[in-house]
């Protein structure tokens, strides 16, 4: 991460980045944005916010990414670095609790989108 650069949290598990050079991150991730056309409403809509500058940053031990809780980090250890075997029913119904948590814990500005602001594309 850059000196001075605005950090972002990454509210909800998701990728970003340019096509081809794509990140998967992790609910409580710190990432930068990278001036997408997109970033704006990442950010309106909830997807990510702007990180506290007070925040303690903890970085993983395997892959570097950084996070803003401890909590955030046991999760990304235990699913990107715990080998598991999973049957793609046992996938989807993690897939599935996992985005229900997500919902719970970090619900989207649905209030913010264009269609909502009364926005019409013509």
């Amino acid at each position: 991460m850059a000196v001075g650069a605005t950090l972002y949290v990454a509210r909800r598990s998701m990728e970003y980045g340019r096509p081809g050079s794509e990140k998967r991150l992790d609910r409580g991730q710190i990432l930068e944005l990278e001036g997408l056309v997109n970033d704006e409403k990442l950010v309106r809509l909830g997807y990510v916010s702007l990180a506290n500058k007070r925040a303690t940053i903890v970085a993983c031990g395997k892959c570097g990414a950084q996070f803003v809780t401890d909590e955030a980090l046991a999760t990304h250890g235990r699913d990107r670095h715990t080998p598991r075997q999973l049957t793609p029913q046992q996938e989807d119904e993690r897939a599935e609790s996992k985005a229900k948590l997500e919902d719970e814990l970090s619900p989207l500005h649905l209030d913010k989108t264009a269609a909502s602001r009364g926005y019409v594309r013509t």
